[in-house]
């Protein structure tokens, strides 16, 4: 299966999906903030998929982050997820 980095600073809704993603047998990290992600993204080789809340409260961009990590060669799967409506 896939591994998955996933950009949620919600602990409750991390959580809820990361384990279904695991119990689907991804491997998943998870991290709070874009300065987290950017760790990650640098170390995990075989990372296929990238889900990127919108909206990290003071944590940063998650749209943003998925454009930099684009940016920086990383070609798998993008999904950007956002309880809010762009205006």
């Amino acid at each position: 299966m896939a591994d998955i980095l996933f950009l949620e600073d919600d602990p409750d809704f991390r959580n809820l999906i990361v384990a279904r993603l695991e119990r689907a047998g991804h491997v998943v990290q998870a991290v709070a903030t874009v300065a987290e992600g950017r760790s990650y993204l640098s170390q995990m080789a075989d990372l296929a998929l990238i889900i990127a809340d919108g909206v990290l409260e003071q944590h940063g961009d998650g749209a943003a982050f998925l454009q930099e990590a684009r940016q920086g060669g990383f070609d798998g799967s993008t999904v950007h997820v956002s309880a809010h409506l762009p205006t």
